[in-house]
């Protein structure tokens, strides 16, 4: 398991071993359900918050975004795409899986007094096995930019950030770039809130200057 990622997987082996599940068909929002209900188990968000919270000690007193994510959605989900408008990735990078009921961890980092302010996708599957890409972007300025933290996230089944790393990209993210300042310090993907018991895919996101959640 890497480093930056934290827990034990739930897969259908797993629900097997539970007496509610024997026997039974297991379905992935069943997965979903179970990795919600464990999400902290064996203090694993504990353990996933603290190592952070020594990675960001040790990087000093600039600003950093300390980003947790964990995974209910029934599957594994895996790195797709990431993007900096400002700042760059820290000591701990963005994991490249993770599994179903696992937390991922990383910390994003100022370098140049413009705050941490980026954007990462995961791409895996929702619960009606289709593909699905996971938008989680942040704005963390400077003190003295005076204004707040924000958050935007975006769920979407269309894809539409293959290629954006090109140039035919650009107004993707200039459009991202938008929502996200008009966003506040708390959004949630709309299928997170109308499916809470089923399924959050992000935590949460903590900044040095506060906290946001998604």
């Amino acid at each position: 398991m890497a480093c930056n990622v934290f827990g034990d997987p739930i897969t259908y082996s797993s629900l097997e071993r539970m007496s509610e599940y024997v026997g039974k068909e297991k379905r992935s929002e069943d997965r979903a359900y179970v990795a919600l209900q464990l999400k902290n188990v064996g203090a694993k968000g504990k353990n996933a918050l603290e190592y952070l919270e020594k990675l960001n000690a040790q990087w000093g007193t600039e600003v950093s975004t300390m980003g947790l994510i964990y995974n209910a959605t029934g599957n594994a989900i895996k790195l797709l795409k990431t993007h900096d408008w400002h700042g760059c990735i820290g000591a701990s990078p963005y994991p490249i899986r993770i599994e179903n009921g696992q937390w991922g961890v990383f910390l994003h980092v100022d370098t140049d007094s413009t705050g941490s302010e980026a954007a990462v996708v995961y791409r895996g599957e929702n619960l009606r096995g289709v593909t699905t890409d996971w938008f989680l972007s942040w704005s963390n300025p400077p003190s003295y930019h005076l204004t707040t933290n924000k958050v935007f996230t975006k769920r979407d089944e269309h894809n539409p950030f293959v290629g954006a790393n090109h140039s035919s990209g650009n107004d993707l993210w200039n459009s991202l770039s938008k929502l996200l300042h008009e966003s506040s310090l708390c959004h949630s993907v709309n299928h997170a809130i109308k499916m809470m018991r089923r399924f959050e895919l992000p935590s949460h996101i903590g900044h040095r200057r506060g906290d946001t959640t998604l």
